[in-house]
């Protein structure tokens, strides 16, 4: 074989292992992108449960007006039900292991 040949066998090599190399990076950067959407919509429903949290607080320790206490825990579950249920139906899930989309699944059905 000649050089050139060598040589060009060498210059494909390196080429297609750039190419490889770069498609790979693409993937996981759309695959850590889906992921942090699925981290946003996570801190999101957390928020949510920390704010239905504080209301069943004020609900249980109210002085003052319990029907005004009650509709104000009664929109914070809504609110944490619908991000709760968004959370579950977020396509991204898939890409989590078995037993965390086990336990979403089962966190929304709660």
């Amino acid at each position: 074989m000649k050089v050139s040949g060598k040589l060009n066998i060498a210059v494909f090599s390196i080429v297609a292992g750039m190419l490889v190399a770069l498609g790979l990076l693409v993937y996981a950067g759309w695959r850590a992108a889906r992921l942090q959407s699925l981290q946003v919509s996570a801190v999101e429903v957390i928020a949510d449960l920390y704010h239905l949290t504080d209301n069943t607080k004020t609900l249980l320790m109210t002085n003052g007006s319990l029907a005004d206490a009650r509709k104000a825990w009664e929109d914070s579950f809504t609110e944490f039900s619908s991000e709760m249920t968004a959370l579950r139906n977020n396509p991204d899930v898939k890409l989590l292991d078995p037993k965390l989309q086990n336990d979403i699944s089962l966190g929304a059905r709660s």
